[in-house]
């Protein structure tokens, strides 16, 4: 069934945030996403989850993106149905997924080896994980439902 909503009303569940590559800022993003899986009635285990999934997210983007140089990351948040979907928007090095293997966790464990988690961690945690580049932009996408 087609939506009746103006494509002006759809944009009012729609949220943006810009922030510079700075740790000292993904506190403000973070805080932005967990009201506003909040407001969507998410279970606090869900919004743990997404918020720790987001914070993964902007970390890779600084470390790798980035590599700590300075840069900015546009978050999208949106609500529709029983959707969260979350955008990380970024114009740094791009993400080459061909590149990721799974972690062997077993192997990790044993050799106590600290990082390679992050996108395991997201894919695990979130109920779906895209990533786009096109033009020089590059997007991470953050899909959560509510159950």
């Amino acid at each position: 069934m087609p939506s009746n909503k103006t494509k002006e009303e759809e944009n009012l569940n729609c949220f943006y945030i810009k922030i510079p590559t700075s740790a000292r800022f993904v506190p403000v993003l973070l805080a932005l996403v967990e009201s506003y899986a909040d407001q969507s009635q998410f279970t606090r285990d869900d919004i743990h989850n997404i918020r720790l999934s987001v914070d993964e997210a902007i970390a890779n983007i600084i470390k790798h993106a980035y590599k700590h140089d300075s840069g900015f990351i546009t978050g999208e948040l949106s609500f529709a149905g029983n959707m969260l979907r979350i955008s990380l928007i970024h114009q740094g090095t791009p993400f080459d997924l061909s590149r990721y293997s799974e972690p062997d966790i077993k192997r990790y464990i044993k050799e106590r080896k600290k990082g390679g988690f992050g996108i395991y961690l997201m894919k695990n945690l979130m109920d779906n994980i895209l990533y786009t580049s096109k033009n020089g932009v590059h997007k991470i996408i953050l899909i959560k439902e509510k159950k």
